[in-house]
């Protein structure tokens, strides 16, 4: 992994990460030498190792009047972590009873690209996590899901182990078997309906909650609606196409 770039992705900005970078590799530094050696101004400097100062990541001392900074252990990095999702953990019930005007008025929210469509997984995840739903009705579009391999199958790990499960409409065949990608088991139960009513635009409905993900001129798009109304009629949907599939015959 590049420094400079996972320094950046664990919340620091460009600035940031470059004056941190060189305090760790260094015993300690002025603030006249991190300027020559990082080439930011020196009034920059000041500002940034004010801000890493603030997030414990950088402390001082003084010698013949003169300040030298010093990089904290990286160690840092993961206690901060740690603090955070300890406070994120008391907060998340303390906020999760506050009136929210979501119960009455729908909300749309929309993402691109591939870490998009990330957020939306996680969302279906944390949602059913959050509401104790156990059911995800779901209508794949493979070649979507087949981009983040990698991610989805931590993904699907995960819904197994928190006792999620899925029931899927998938892509009919002259075989009326489960594709190998959505194989029926304990955690997912597949059933398969004519090529013409499966579209690009794969569904995922959950809690109170839809969630859309499709590709237009090569960028994914992916939304979340929540409306407890439109999500029921979804439901009641999805329901009379699942009664009406076919079951497949490679069912385990």
């Amino acid at each position: 992994m590049n420094i400079q770039k996972g320094l950046i992705d664990w919340g620091l900005n460009g600035r940031e990460a470059r004056i941190y970078n060189t305090l760790v590799a260094r015993v300690e530094s002025t603030v006249y030498k991190l300027s020559l050696e990082t080439k930011i101004p020196r009034t920059t400097v000041y500002e940034v190792l004010e801000s890493l100062t603030n997030k414990s990541l950088v402390s001082f001392s003084r010698k013949n009047g003169i300040k030298y900074y010093f990089a904290e252990s990286p160690n840092r990095l993961l206690r901060i972590l740690e603090d955070k999702m300890t406070i994120a953990k008391e907060l998340i019930p303390l906020l999760s009873i506050l009136p929210n005007e979501r119960m009455l008025n729908p909300t749309v929210k929309l993402y691109f690209g591939p870490d998009g469509r990330k957020r939306v997984f996680d969302d279906i995840l944390d949602t059913c996590e959050r509401t104790g739903e156990r059911t995800i009705l779901a209508i794949p579009s493979s070649r979507l899901y087949l981009d983040q391999p990698k991610y989805m199958k931590g993904w699907i790990k995960k819904r197994e182990e928190m006792g999620i499960k899925t029931l899927l409409i998938a892509e009919d065949n002259p075989e009326h078997k489960a594709p190998d990608i959505y194989p029926n088991n304990a955690s997912r139960e597949t059933r398969l309906i004519v090529p013409e009513f499966i579209s690009d635009t794969a569904i995922d409905i959950y809690a109170d909650k839809i969630a859309l993900l499709s590709e237009v001129n090569g960028l994914a798009h992916s939304i979340i609606i929540e409306s407890p109304s439109v999500t029921a009629t979804l439901k009641k949907f999805f329901m009379f196409m699942w009664t009406h599939a076919i079951k497949p015959t490679n069912i385990e």
